[in-house]
């Protein structure tokens, strides 16, 4: 069933106000190798950043003080 203009105008306007993109740049065959991998894991690679940037925040041992307002990376 096709979605309607209001729903993807209630869905579009939901997205922006509560989602970002986060993202990094990488050449186009590492990005097909990505997709073909996930595709054959029966996920995608959305699902697969998602899980790799909960885990980096778990294994935080502090709250990320960039929510403050502060840039709090460690470049060492």
């Amino acid at each position: 069933m096709p979605i309607s203009e209001a729903q993807k105008r209630a869905r579009n306007k939901y997205d922006s106000e509560h989602f970002t993109m986060v993202g990094c740049k990488v050449k186009r065959e590492y990005a097909a190798q990505i997709r073909d991998a996930a595709a054959a894991a029966g996920t995608t690679p959305a699902a697969i950043i998602r899980a790799a940037l909960d885990a980096f925040m778990q294994s935080r041992q502090d709250p990320p003080s960039s929510i403050a307002g502060e840039d709090n990376i460690n470049t060492d």
